[in-house]
């Protein structure tokens, strides 16, 4: 919890952790306080192979110690600050935020009820009197005269009203359920008719059955055809650009709060039809299928992003090459012959970036060298970057060769995690690859030579490379993920120590007696 940076949540459930243990402690504080700790640390160990990656990327971020500061409240001292400087603040203490807390606690008690259950503790009629009382609730809540209550109560709108408590009723006749269900398996065990595998297994199911039936109506389906369809405006792209292949340009796709569907389609599907709008516009979750990419979401560094509001010169020095959205941002006149196709039910359009795409690899023309951080909105307001003819490297030794006339840079290979490159160039040359620079990142030169990678134009990479024909191949592993593997599967081997341990002294107790 900590590490994936719900820092509030994660002193919540400590602290849980803490009472939990000195309310259930069956021997000295001090031994069942020492155990604790022990799982927390094995438990760390085991999920090393998740938390190396991320504890990577949080103590290379600033955002997660601001994030740590903030949840030390007022022992931090930033929580203060923000408190009375920045306005509404305090309105984002919402009591939602206890749900977390809440249904933490709750699993907690789930799992010690199971453990009474199991060790035959408690007696079996208040599960019996648990699904009465909510056969009762049941009962009263999937009448007229509740939803009318709520309705008048809350001052709702009584579709709603009336829609929340038959909602609630149901879910009372599957809780009713479940409570008779486990009172009859107690009693059944209670009487050696179930075994204890048998007894968990039966409380297992009726647990899964409640939580399946209870949450039923959250869950919604639709004819498959509805996100597996051809979407017009990817056949328009292909039927430009040829067959679609990663790497060789990207797309800027609809970015507005609201959607605009069929009333066809809004009846079928209600709220949910958003989605079919989402991949007609070519959305994050559907354009990797047809080998697009969203400039938003690939390209932002890990501590660098482009601005919200990107203009088209902008958008074309990152290999920006199309536009999808609603007709109304089209309307201005660089966009007049760029229009490509529409979507008029969906108030859709496909344009081509007026100013023409850089392709996703090539070589510098003008390379010039920065020895500190560039900021990518100054880099933004340059007239020199906007219009293609400089690339600024990041670098405080190295010094960029100058322009190469007549070189040649061709992908060979383009995958998530490896990306070739082929270079033609007469003299020393610098290399820009217009996808994100990030820590994992490495790059060798025709295959065994490594290659320092520089961060280029504020988010992307540039290696230099000598004269000749090469082959330049950028290669990513997940930071710190072989640690983590190695930290899990020192885990496992003392997770099977301890249960080895564990059979080998009741071996040899019930030898001894």
């Amino acid at each position: 919890m900590f590490l994936i940076g719900d820092i509030q949540t994660g002193y919540y459930y400590g602290f849980i952790a803490l009472l939990w243990t000195a309310a259930r402690a069956p021997g000295p504080y001090r031994a069942a306080f020492t155990r604790l700790l022990l799982v927390v640390g094995l438990t760390s160990l085991l999920a090393g192979v998740q938390l190396g990656p991320a504890w990577a990327v949080f103590v290379d971020a600033l955002l997660g110690l601001l994030a740590l500061l903030l949840a030390l409240g007022k022992y931090g001292g930033l929580y203060e600050v923000f408190y009375h400087i920045v306005p509404l603040w305090s309105a984002f203490r919402y009591p939602e935020k206890l749900m977390g807390l809440v249904s933490f606690a709750v699993a907690m008690l789930a799992g010690a009820g199971l453990d009474a259950l199991r060790t035959s503790k408690g007696s079996p009629i208040p599960w019996l009197a648990s699904a009465l009382v909510c056969l009762i609730a049941w009962f009263v809540l999937r009448t007229a005269s509740a939803g009318e209550w709520v309705a008048a109560s809350f001052v709702a709108p009584e579709n709603l009203a009336y829609s929340v408590t038959s909602t609630a009723a149901r879910a009372f006749l599957f809780s009713a359920s479940a409570a008779l269900g486990v009172w009859l398996t107690v009693l059944a065990s209670r009487r050696g008719w179930l075994s204890e595998a048998l007894l968990s297994v039966a409380l297992a199911a009726i647990v899964t059955l409640d939580l399946a039936r209870a949450n039923h109506t959250v869950y919604h389906t639709a004819p498959v055809e509805a996100l597996t369809f051809n979407p017009p405006l990817a056949e328009a792209i292909a039927a430009r650009e040829g067959i679609a292949s990663p790497g060789r340009f990207r797309v800027i796709t609809l970015r507005d709060s609201y959607y605009i569907v069929p009333d066809r389609v809004y009846r079928l599907l209600g709220h949910d039809a958003q989605a079919i709008e989402g991949r007609q516009s070519l959305a994050l979750e559907h354009n990797a299928e047809f080998h697009l990419e969203t400039v938003f979401y690939y390209l932002p560094g890990l501590k660098r992003t482009l601005p919200a509001s990107l203009g088209v010169e902008a958008a074309a020095r990152f290999n920006v090459g199309y536009y999808i959205g609603h007709r109304v941002h089209f309307q201005q006149p660089r966009f007049g012959h760029a229009w490509i196709a529409e979507l008029p039910e969906y108030d859709l359009a496909l344009v081509r970036n007026p100013v023409p795409a850089k392709p996703r690899v090539y070589l510098s023309q003008r390379p010039e060298r920065a020895n500190v951080p560039v900021d990518p909105t100054e880099l933004l307001t340059r007239p020199d970057f906007l219009n293609g003819d400089v690339d600024v490297i990041e670098t405080p030794t190295a010094v960029p060769p100058g322009p190469v006339p007549g070189g040649i840079a061709t992908i060979e290979r383009y995958a998530p995690e490896e990306v070739r490159v082929r270079v033609e160039t007469s003299q020393p040359a610098v290399l820009i690859l217009l996808d994100a620079f990030d820590t994992g990142w490495t790059a060798t030169l025709d295959h065994n030579t490594p290659m320092p990678i520089h961060r280029a134009n504020a988010l992307v990479r540039a290696v230099i490379v000598p004269e000749g024909v090469h082959t330049v191949t950028f290669q990513y592993e997940t930071p710190l993920l072989r640690v983590g593997a190695a930290a899990s599967l020192v885990g496992c081997a003392l997770c099977l120590a301890l249960l080895a341990r564990a059979r080998w002294q009741r071996r040899h107790s019930g030898s001894d007696t």
